[in-house]
């Protein structure tokens, strides 16, 4: 029999299995813990969001929707952006997806070229390592243990300077998994100029910003 794992996509073999899920996973054994592995809240969900996801199954919303997510909802994150951070979309410029993950994969496999270059401030969560590899990218991790935990221009300008055009994508995660670090204002205009004019685009993974109880 052929062995078909052989002929899988290249990139494949490099993604590992989550090493963050695996610990979770023996961590789950042990009654009464506190578990700070995933980002998974500690409560179950409320029951005002159980009854509206059963009134939507009993109204029969359970048909195709469209692929870039119902009207209402990608008003509603619309109107969320523009009132928690000053940030004015139209619906139609949102898309919604089944989770950070997917929307993830779908800007890596969006933008990314075989040979092209990513730079990732480290430590930082590992998923874009291994979308990075499925798209056949060149992974840049630029180590911030020694600045705070943030990347600097400096840093970023020597990035922009030894790989050019090539540099496809600037991985921005924060508040930072896992470090839980911020950025100012001036740090994030400081770090967009070194980058305003080049072919690069930012991927701003925002997840925890709520999050944030200080600016």
């Amino acid at each position: 029999m052929v062995d078909l794992t052989k002929h899988f996509k290249q990139g494949v073999a490099e993604v590992k299995s989550s090493a963050i899920l695996n610990f979770a996973n023996y961590t789950s054994q042990y009654p009464d813990i506190v578990k700070f592995t995933v980002g998974e809240p500690d409560f179950n969900t409320p029951d005002h969001v159980k009854t509206a996801a059963i009134k939507g199954i009993v109204d029969n919303h359970s048909h195709y929707a469209l692929s870039n997510g119902t009207p209402g909802l990608r008003k509603a994150a619309a109107d969320f952006l523009a009132r928690h951070y000053d940030m004015h979309y139209e619906p139609s410029e949102i898309i919604a997806t089944n989770g950070a993950t997917e929307a993830i994969y779908t800007v890596m496999s969006a933008i990314i070229n075989p040979g092209d270059v990513m730079v990732l401030p480290t430590p930082i969560f590992p998923l874009y390592i291994a979308d990075a590899a499925l798209e056949k990218a060149e992974v840049i991790q630029i180590d911030t243990s020694q600045t705070s935990f943030k990347l600097t221009p400096d840093q970023l300008q020597a990035a922009v300077d030894e790989y050019g055009d090539r540099l496809r994508i600037l991985v921005m995660n924060y508040s930072t998994n896992p470090t839980g670090v911020m950025y100012s204002q001036e740090e994030l205009d400081a770090l967009a100029a070194v980058i305003k004019d080049r072919p690069t685009f930012v991927l701003c993974d925002e997840i925890y910003s709520e999050l944030n109880y200080e600016q």
